[in-house]
């Protein structure tokens, strides 16, 4: 009796954890691109950090997985200084709008991967920030030339985490093991 109470308890918890769990909304699997800026003036880079005009307007060339929505959006891009990134402190590299939402993207470390006179990789991580969704840890890559920025992407890669019903389900059948359990052990006392 002592195992099936114990099975009982287990299975009516995660039963209960079930209508107060929520399925993590984060956003998963994607990735975004960003287009170089037609109208803005060259980029310009020094051993501390990267200049380019703060707010100028890009669109999203590429987008994919659940970021799919922002496709060829309006995205707000802004310079920053390599040694202003840091975990305590991010940076906001861009926000992505698709109608009424508002995808931002923050850098909390980036290192230098390739640079010469007349071009500049650089790669980081961070995290997207949209309204109604927990952080999404997401990586950059940025690459300039002399003439401008050639690549800005930015990718995430969430597993997915269970939903409400997955543990009810799992409740459910623990409860039953828990029921067929019993019924063996009392047909032995029997």
């Amino acid at each position: 009796m002592r195992i099936f109470s114990k099975l009982l308890v287990l299975g009516a918890a995660l039963a209960v954890s079930t209508s107060m769990a929520y399925a993590d909304p984060l956003l998963g699997v994607g990735a975004i691109g960003i287009a170089p800026f037609a109208d803005s003036p060259n980029i310009a880079w020094t051993a501390t950090g990267i200049s380019y005009p703060g707010g100028g307007d890009g669109a999203v060339n590429e987008a994919s997985g659940s970021l799919a929505g922002f496709l060829n959006d309006s995205a707000d891009v802004f310079g920053f200084q390599y040694s202003w990134v840091s975990a305590a402190t991010p940076i906001e590299m861009y926000t992505a709008n698709a109608g009424a939402n508002t995808l931002e993207y923050f850098l909390t470390s980036v290192s230098v991967s390739f640079e010469s006179s007349s071009e500049l990789v650089l790669e980081g991580s961070g995290y997207f920030v949209e309204a109604g969704f927990d952080n999404t840890p997401a990586n950059m890559i940025l690459s300039a030339s002399s003439d401008g920025v050639t690549n800005f992407e930015t990718t995430s890669a969430i597993a997915p985490t269970p939903e409400p019903g997955s543990l009810l389900l799992l409740g459910t059948g623990l409860l039953s093991a828990a029921g067929v359990a019993r019924r063996k052990f009392a047909s032995k006392i029997v």
